[in-house]
């Protein structure tokens, strides 16, 4: 018995195997999908305890689904009522995550939207990798939010990669306007792209 007589051999053996199976894995995009764990953007907004309440958004004022024909995404659009991790999470499980607190449809604000994006390239759940074009969202590209009733369009401005202890999204602004996130890499948090656009 091999194990018995060169346990050594074997545990190296038995590593090898693992490494170019994990790498054919990779290479081929069937790797099985993560879970990771959403960190909380930096935002210029209230303090933590006053953003555990929220006014209630009238029904055609909540978005609901975000089409940006440039980039191949029809999504709906998820409305949790807290903000915290766990919410989080699950939400953009099921799609991309209207910040709780940010601007909705009607008013005069930034609303805030974000989104998974990943690099593989089969994944079970279609929201883990909604948002993997954004980076290649251009100048001027249109983007296209809908609530049950009303459809509102958003003219892109900028498409920026940034430090994500360096985001600071105002969700107070006076201008009414649109901005998506989100990271770079699949599950880190170092970086995250954040696209800002107008209201048309």
């Amino acid at each position: 018995n091999v194990m018995k007589q060169r346990p050594v051999i074997f545990g190296v053996t038995w590593f090898a195997v693992f490494v170019i199976l994990f790498v054919f894995s990779w290479s081929a995009g069937i790797v099985p999908e993560l879970d990771p764990g959403v960190d909380e953007p930096a935002l210029t907004t209230e303090s933590d305890e006053q953003a555990t309440t929220f006014d209630e958004v009238e029904t055609d004022d909540a978005p609901v689904r975000i089409i940006i024909d440039a980039i191949d995404v029809d999504a709906q659009i998820m409305n949790p009522e807290s903000r915290s991790i766990e919410a989080l999470d699950a939400a953009l499980m099921e799609g991309v995550v209207h910040y709780p607190g940010s601007g909705d449809l009607e008013d005069t604000s930034n609303m805030f939207l974000l989104g998974h994006s990943t690099g593989f390239r089969v994944v079970n759940n279609q929201a883990y990798k909604v948002f993997n074009g954004l980076k290649n969202l251009k100048e001027n590209d249109v983007i296209r939010v809908q609530s049950e009733g009303k459809e509102y369009l958003y003219r892109v401005k900028t498409v920026k990669l940034v430090n994500a202890e360096e985001t600071d999204i105002n969700l107070r602004s006076p201008v009414k306007m649109l901005t998506l996130a989100t990271c770079n890499v699949f599950g880190a948090k170092e970086e995250r792209y954040v696209v800002a656009a107008e209201f048309v």
